[in-house]
């Protein structure tokens, strides 16, 4: 089913709970009533943990927010599944529309839109902070694979956004009109459209000014494609088997590049022994990584979500059995 807040006054918390086959087409009643698979939020503050938001949809003229939509509210999502949803119109998973909060530990997956924002969708949302967020494997049918923003300036850290596809443009992720500040992200293997992993561009004369640090983008046509009038800053970049780089007639700044292979797990984005962003990072205030643990470990920081140290030698070691004869 669906479950729907409206209220100015009351904080709701939600925990543990499974929200699946949700379907917001045609029913009106509210503004943007269409929106909002799963859930829908006005005018609220609103808690989700450790929740499953599956195959819902959000239909009709508007059809944003096939998982979770929220309007002039405050989100904080921590821990949830967000899955497998889908959106006529954008943000096939989660759309903060007007909105403020924190997206932390969430897995968005295999979300789609039709036209933009597959996983998720930041619109005119800046007080917003994305970290240790996994965007995998989601789709748009214009812009933004994994993630869009529009006129929104998010912090995003220790986000790992991998293997989505736009139709268009930034397979990964889409800054339009927006000037968000990125720390420790990996951008990989994202396709589809023009090839940019990232994709930087303006808006009804809004440019857009991107800070990125301590990243890894790889595995694109082109790494960071930035038009002309808008630019991105990128400090300790590791580049990794892109066709190029950088593209599109903006400005693009970077200083303190690498060039190597990530070598990641099978999962993406966890680093191995080989990896050439190891011990390659700046300090940029960022304490933890992706998993929780320690930032810096063993001499260093390491570019991208993860930082290698003891939970990836859980694929390197097995314990040691000791037998008495």
């Amino acid at each position: 089913g669906r479950v729907v807040v409206i209220s100015d006054t009351v904080g709701v918390e939600i925990d543990g709970l499974n929200i699946t086959g949700g379907d917001a087409t045609d029913l009106g009643g509210f503004q943007w009533g269409d929106a909002g698979g799963g859930i829908y939020v006005k005018n609220a503050s609103v808690t989700l943990r450790n929740s499953q938001i599956a195959t819902n949809t959000a239909g009709s003229e508007v059809g944003l927010g096939g998982g979770l939509y929220f309007f002039e509210s405050q989100a904080t999502l921590e821990d949830n599944i967000i899955s497998a949803n889908t959106a006529t119109d954008g943000a096939g998973g989660l759309c903060l529309h007007f909105s403020a909060g924190a997206v932390d530990n969430n897995t968005i997956s295999d979300n789609t839109a039709s036209y933009n924002g597959g996983g998720a969708f930041l619109y005119f949302s800046s007080d917003v902070t994305l970290n240790a967020n996994i965007i995998i494997s989601n789709t748009a049918g214009l812009h933004g694979g994994g993630l869009l923003l529009f006129d929104s300036d998010a912090i995003i850290t220790n986000n790992a956004i991998i293997d989505n596809h736009a139709g268009r443009t930034g397979g990964g992720l889409h800054i339009r009109g927006s000037s968000p500040h990125m720390m420790h992200s990996t951008i990989a293997g994202n396709h589809g459209g023009d090839g940019s992993g990232v994709h930087v561009d303006d808006w009804n004369g809004l440019y857009s000014a991107a800070t990125i640090s301590n990243s890894i983008i790889t595995g694109h046509t082109v790494g960071i494609m930035v038009k002309q009038s808008n630019s991105a800053s990128l400090t300790s970049t590791l580049w990794h088997d892109n066709d190029s780089n950088g593209d599109g007639g903006g400005v693009i700044n970077h200083q303190n590049d690498h060039n190597g292979d990530p070598a990641f797990a099978s999962d993406g984005y966890h680093l191995m022994t080989a990896s050439a962003a190891i011990n390659k990072g700046i300090a940029a205030g960022v304490k933890t990584d992706i998993d929780g643990e320690v930032r810096p470990w063993n001499g260093g920081y390491d570019l991208g979500a993860d930082e290698f140290d003891s939970i990836n030698l859980k694929y390197l070691f097995v314990p040691l059995v000791l037998q008495e004869n």
